[in-house]
């Protein structure tokens, strides 16, 4: 195995001591900002997903490494987050905030930012989102380099897609063609990915209306009254209630 450059070994060092926050530039590097971004829903566990996807993170970094080499770049942090791609980044949300810090990093330095994002839908599916990014990054040049597997040969590959020509295609003021088959592929999946969940939500609201009362009553005006159906006494407690029917009546018990 061949012996890192010392720019390599730089560029894993500044990740794993820092892995979320992107610094402000201090080195003469010419090479632009990387910032590696991974989301994931909410379940089951907000931290359990934080850390998964740290590692999976980790994982896209190494193998972005081996593909482009150090990029000679000035910093290099990490942005993973839990939330639907389909909701709206909040503005003093922490996905935007980072952003905005490593844009302005970038235009004091005078160089481009490069956003590595795990999945066509690894940032966001919201169109007020992709509006707002645009407007932090107003004035850098920067790349939404995707992260994505190929459906015909299940390898992965990076795709490169200007945010300018993103925000474009979904603001229809561009078209995606043949000639860029990266940006057709994105506009292709992040709508495709966007009416899913737009579809599922609908789904989802219909059948919490069917069904999630399922398990919900009408409190009578003497709720508090709970009476055994086997000998008519009546309890003012429910736990009180079963333990006399497990009793009295060998209910719940696993005695013949």
């Amino acid at each position: 195995m061949a012996e890192k450059t010392d720019s390599e070994s730089n560029a894993i060092h500044e990740t794993h001591e820092e892995p979320s926050i992107v610094s402000s530039p201090q080195s003469t590097r010419t090479g632009p900002f990387i910032v590696f971004i991974a989301r994931s829903s909410a379940y089951p566990s907000h931290l359990v997903k934080q850390e998964w996807l740290l590692e999976s993170l980790h994982r896209v970094e190494q193998v972005h490494l081996q593909e482009y080499g150090s990029l000679d770049s000035r910093s290099v942090g990490f942005i993973p987050f839990v939330q639907s791609s389909n909701r709206q980044l909040p503005t003093d949300g922490e996905v935007l905030t980072k952003l905005s810090v490593v844009f302005q990093n970038a235009r004091d330095a005078g160089c481009g930012v490069i956003m590595v994002i795990s999945g066509w839908d690894g940032l966001t599916t919201h169109d007020m989102s992709m509006t707002k990014i645009s407007e932090v990054a107003q004035g850098v040049d920067v790349t939404l380099r995707f992260y994505v597997e190929d459906l015909d040969d299940g390898c992965r590959y990076f795709r490169d897609v200007k945010l300018r020509d993103a925000y474009g295609v979904l603001r229809e003021d561009i078209e995606a063609t043949d000639e860029n088959p990266s940006l057709q592929a994105f506009a292709k999946y992040y709508k495709g990915i966007q009416a899913c969940n737009a579809a599922f939500g609908v789904v989802r609201q219909d059948l919490n209306e069917l069904s999630y009362r399922r398990n919900t009553f009408d409190r009578p005006e003497d709720y508090d009254r709970w009476t055994c159906s086997n000998c008519g006494m009546v309890f003012k407690d429910l736990g009180i209630l079963t333990n006399h029917q497990a009793e009295a009546h060998r209910m719940w018990s696993s005695e013949e």
